[in-house]
């Protein structure tokens, strides 16, 4: 087995040489790739260097230590896949379509005031909208720098890098979901203590565990990605998750039972833009949609199930929109509102009342407003 993984470090280490063949000289690059070429030839440099101390270091010569080098191969190994499929690929194929977004995106960020660079954006994505925050790197679909609906769910993946990256201007943001995350625990120690009380079903006291766990590890971050994409942006955001919900939803109810899933029920995905809205004053457009997604619901006759109550309450959906209201405006972003609108966030609203005004006409209307949107960014660049 020595012999196995020594060889299987070999063979990474040359891969990984070779990767760097794969970026495109400056003469092939768009500009915005620049950062993320720089970024990626160091981290490939550093992980041969990682590689070659694990093939050469006596330390891992020792049979006793065959576990931990396999572990550490593994890991390494991991990293350079993402470069590999998603960082270089993102790079080496880089056309017109990431130029148009990166301006997209550089523009949606200068109309909210985020307080970070804005992320490389590329039309290279294997699962939908999804940002990589320690490279800077934002994959949206292929097709979507020539449609406007589900724009929105840029606003949403600018989220992930204020809480996962390390900057002091960050921290009163991440204060506001840390406490709400002490909430959760809170509120589920409580339901705990009362059902060990009152009832003998380990089940359901497991599955009370499990739902604090899925709030406080995965859901509570969703829940504020999509409540800044509504607080930036105005309706368009819900409009564009109900969108979303009717293209890919099987149960808008889904409760998990046995373990931490990474996303909330869409129901209340739902349910927590409804309260946001309202937290803005949009009490009219959340009766527009409410009235929608109660139609969307009925039609496929989605039912709730019995612990759906228990695992997504509506106290905490309700406060997860205060708090993330207040974390928004900790780092100073524009809040959307009816009368002051950036040239992005009315185009993208706009979008929705054109939709539902003739269904049928906007595909035109569609083609002509980002043909005019694009003409407008290559002049504003020129």
């Amino acid at each position: 087995m020595l012999e196995y993984i020594d060889g299987a470090i070999l063979e990474a280490i040359e891969k990984a040489r070779t990767l760097k063949t794969k970026i495109p000289g400056a003469a092939n690059l768009f500009p915005d790739f620049e950062a993320l070429v720089v970024k990626a030839e160091t981290e490939i440099d550093s992980l041969i260097g990682y590689l070659m101390h694990i093939y050469e270091s006596t330390d891992y010569q020792n049979p006793d230590n065959l576990r931990q080098k396999i572990l550490q191969y593994q890991r390494i190994v991991g990293s350079l896949s993402i470069l590999e499929n998603v960082v270089i690929a993102a790079i080496a194929r880089s056309h017109k379509d990431d130029e148009y977004v990166n301006r997209l995106v550089r523009a949606i960020c200068r109309e909210i005031n985020y307080p970070l660079q804005k992320p490389i954006a590329s039309c290279l994505s294997q699962k939908y909208y999804h940002i990589y925050p320690d490279y800077g790197l934002l994959c949206i679909p292929l097709l979507e720098a020539d449609f406007l609906l589900h724009i929105a769910d840029i606003y949403h993946e600018l989220v992930h890098p204020l809480i996962e990256l390390d900057n002091p201007k960050l921290e009163r943001f991440k204060q506001e979901l840390g406490s709400f995350n002490v909430i959760v625990k809170q509120f589920f120690g409580k339901e705990i203590e009362r059902v060990e009380r009152n009832s003998s079903r380990k089940d359901f006291i497991d599955m009370l565990h499990l739902w604090s766990d899925c709030w406080i590890e995965k859901w509570s971050v969703e829940f504020f990605c999509d409540l800044f994409g509504l607080y930036t942006l105005g309706p368009a955001y819900a409009w564009s998750n109900y969108h979303l919900c009717v293209k890919i939803s099987t149960d808008v109810f889904e409760t998990p039972l046995f373990a931490v899933t990474s996303h909330p029920p869409d129901d209340a995905r739902m349910q927590v833009l409804f309260h946001a809205l309202e937290l803005m004053g949009y009490g009219v457009e959340r009766q527009k949609i409410g009235l929608k997604w109660n139609e969307y619901i009925n039609i496929m006759q989605f039912k709730k199930h019995a612990e759906y109550a228990y695992a997504v309450p509506d106290t905490l959906l309700e406060q997860i929109a205060v708090s993330a209201f207040e974390a928004t405006k900790t780092i100073s972003c524009h809040i959307a509102t009816e009368g002051e609108q950036g040239a992005i966030s009315k185009m993208l609203n706009d979008a929705w009342l054109e939709f539902w005004k003739e269904p049928v006409a906007f595909p035109e209307w569609e083609r002509k407003t980002v043909k005019k949107f694009k003409s407008s960014l290559v002049a504003q660049h020129n």
